[in-house]
């Protein structure tokens, strides 16, 4: 999809991860050798389990927020 077709509140999401790509794809080869090390030590079946664990757990900050965990309601969108 272009950024073209997109509404305007949309396209600072879009192109977000444009920004900094040496960074998002700088990590993948690092974390796909640490997962097939660990795979080979502990088994496939142990090292996707933790990965998940480290997924849930590192949502936790953010959840137990107090802002987040007072949001009762959206914040009002801006007039476009």
């Amino acid at each position: 999809m272009a950024a073209a077709q997109l509404p305007g509140r949309v396209v600072g999401a879009h192109r977000e991860p444009v920004r900094h790509p040496d960074v998002v794809w700088g990590t993948l080869p690092v974390g796909a050798t640490a997962g097939g090390y660990l795979a080979s030590a502990v088994g496939t079946r142990p090292t996707l389990w933790l990965i998940a664990g480290i997924g849930l757990l590192s949502c936790l900050p953010l959840i137990l927020t107090r802002e987040v965990r007072a949001l009762r309601t959206f914040p009002a969108q801006p007039a476009e």
